[in-house]
């Protein structure tokens, strides 16, 4: 069976798919990638925002996630710690923060960005520059108090300026093009499956050589 055109240049559910009502939302996440790379090609600013702001999330994300496995001991991971009591002068441990390696992720991506004015080179450095940032701001609260408060109530600054650092990252990433048409996708998608669901009683009965639902031989008395 092929498709009917619902949308302008939307095709609807692929014919080799096994399941048609599912065919369709089986190939969105290509057509959307295909929407994102055409929405990047014209407007290669907000393909870097975009870049910036996913990378944040995960990786602010990813580091909340770890620092709770390791204060609960549920993931084999320990901080890390440089020298200890017993060593040189007796000196106490030190605990390497992540906020170290957010500051030279930021350092570095934000120098290589200069030195590059191109727009690939930008693309690469985002995701470093994004990543960078979230290793930094989950630690606001320590480099604004001057203390490890990381648990405390205090700490819960952290997460503040983090989401709203993420917001306004969101906001430049926010292309109204690219979601319009990702919307526009999904709304067609969805209008195939209702349309294949709406045909399949009478292709059923069209088609006598195909297997019929139990349905379909009552009606005709089979």
């Amino acid at each position: 069976m092929t498709g009917v055109k619902l949308v302008r240049g939307f095709e609807s559910l692929p014919s080799r798919h096994p399941n048609e009502r599912l065919g369709g939302w089986w190939s969105l996440p290509g057509r959307l990638r295909q929407h994102y790379r055409q929405t990047a090609a014209e407007r290669p600013s907000e393909d870097v925002a975009m870049r910036i702001f996913a990378t944040f999330l995960a990786t602010f994300a990813l580091v909340r996630l770890v620092t709770h496995g390791i204060r609960g001991g549920w993931l084999p991971l320990r901080n890390v710690v440089l020298g200890g009591r017993g060593g040189r002068n007796g000196a106490a441990p030190l605990h390497v923060h992540h906020l170290v390696l957010g500051i030279v992720g930021l350092t570095g991506s934000g120098y290589a960005a200069l030195l590059r004015a191109d727009h690939q080179a930008r693309r690469r450095v985002a995701p470093a520059f994004g990543a960078a940032a979230a290793l930094t701001f989950d630690e606001f609260a320590l480099w604004l108090h001057l203390r490890d408060d990381y648990w405390s109530r205090e700490g819960r600054s952290s997460v503040d300026v983090a989401v709203g650092l993420a917001a306004t990252f969101g906001v430049f990433a926010g292309s109204p093009v690219f979601w319009g048409r990702a919307l526009g996708e999904v709304a067609a998608t969805a209008a195939a499956c209702r349309g294949a669901v709406a045909r399949a009683p009478t292709d059923a009965l069209s088609h006598p050589t195909r297997r019929r639902p139990p349905w379909a031989l009552r009606a005709d008395g089979g």
